[in-house]
């Protein structure tokens, strides 16, 4: 079994050695190949442009896709990632092949305006994240995908240790974010039994 990961920096695995992505991990874990394209700084609308071209070269049963920060970050609306993620899904879909979004991580605004942006309104892009999150809840069955809520998983991590154990800048993973993400894909590639 093969997947496909179209995504931007937290699917590539920013400033993160190999060994420790959380999609290697993922990889190893469950024993399935993984073909990880992950672009840094891509928007949903870049991710939407390579995606044929992908699903032609890689031959995959299954497309992880997970997009949105950065299009909020640059300021883009949130229909405007709807409609590019309606595109994707519904390309994978026309070859019948099985399609899971993330949804993803929140931003942290107090590391954020530190190490990453400092012009950047980091509410508002955590607002913009929990609306996509509740479009893609609450669309999944009529467009027919799974989901991982990366989103509301590290919530939940986040009121337990601190925002530094996870995060690099308040935007990327690190090493323990990482591993985080890959328990959280692992414990619902399990549950929903997708390479069984």
């Amino acid at each position: 079994m093969k997947l496909l990961l179209i995504g931007d920096s937290l699917t590539y695995g920013y400033r993160v050695e190999e060994k420790y992505k959380w999609t290697n991990i993922l990889s190893k874990k469950l024993n399935i190949e993984i073909s990880n394209k992950g672009a840094l700084g891509d928007t949903t609308a870049g991710m939407n442009l390579r995606l044929s071209e992908e699903l032609l070269e890689e031959h995959a049963d299954i497309v992880f896709i997970m997009g949105g920060t950065n299009d909020f970050l640059m300021g883009y609306s949130l229909e405007n990632v709807q409609n590019n993620f309606k595109q994707m899904i519904q390309d994978v879909n026309n070859i019948s092949l099985k399609v899971i979004l993330g949804i993803q991580p929140p931003t942290i605004e107090a590391m954020a305006e530190i190490m990453w942006i400092d012009n950047v309104d980091y509410n508002k892009v955590n607002a913009k994240i929990k609306a996509l999150r509740e479009w893609i809840i609450n669309n999944s069955s009529e467009l027919n995908f799974n989901f991982i809520d990366f989103f509301h998983e590290f919530n939940n991590l986040l009121l337990h240790k601190e925002f530094r154990n996870y995060y690099i800048d308040g935007v990327h993973m690190n090493n323990t974010g990482h591993e985080a993400m890959a328990k959280i894909a692992i414990d619902f590639m399990n549950k929903n039994k997708i390479f069984t």
